[in-house]
């Protein structure tokens, strides 16, 4: 027979789905066993894409971008998650996948850069799912009112900069920076407290 613990420790270990109420997207909390770190994100990633017709005429980059909260022993961080992808396998056609150094976002045209670093190895699976191979994994550390100031905007522009300068502009292709609205830390926290008392009180 299992102890509660166990129970309680498998349920941390496995991927929470948090379901608000109404049109809420859904959350993910994930346990990381080794670090001690829980981290949440939303369900879907907001999409961007940008066309490179000297490919083909349907050949695209993308950039899928979330919001990632990492909770250590009630410390919390936020951040940005950024998987960059392509429909083009530049490695097959003998070129290198473009590099990104910051990220550049105009929220309702003030212009604020990011600089972008390799997210951490310490976390085992990426926080959101892509639909195209995703050739670099980046993070940028930023701040609870600035998601917010993001979800609330009226418009919204994306733009990658590579280590010798030259500017990558994105589209909005899926997904809305409203959701974003709904990624309070405070929610998650109330939400996963609850779910592990009424796990820890389970016969």
């Amino acid at each position: 027979m299992q102890t509660k613990p166990s129970i309680l420790f498998q349920w941390l270990c496995a991927t929470a789905i948090l379901t608000g109420c109404g049109s809420t997207p859904n959350r993910e909390v994930r346990f990381h066993e080794e670090s001690g770190l829980t981290w949440a994100s939303m369900d879907e990633p907001v999409v961007l894409a940008r066309s490179t017709p000297q490919y083909t005429v349907a050949a695209r980059d993308y950039i899928y971008i979330g919001p990632v909260e990492t909770n250590s022993l009630g410390e919390l961080v936020h951040h940005l998650w950024l998987g960059i992808g392509s429909t083009v396998d530049r490695e097959l056609r003998g070129e290198r996948a473009p590099d990104s150094s910051t990220l550049v976002l105009v929220v309702d045209g003030t212009p604020i850069a990011f600089p972008l670093h390799a997210w951490e190895a310490e976390f085992e699976a990426s926080p959101y799912e892509a639909q195209v191979p995703i050739t670099g994994a980046r993070g940028v550390r930023v701040s609870l009112d600035q998601i917010q100031w993001i979800a609330q905007a009226d418009s919204v522009e994306v733009q990658v900069v590579s280590e010798s300068g030259s500017t990558a502009r994105y589209e909005l292709w899926e997904g809305s920076w409203l959701s974003w609205v709904d990624f309070p830390a405070e929610r998650i926290e109330r939400e996963l407290d609850a779910r592990t008392e009424t796990a820890a009180v389970s016969p």
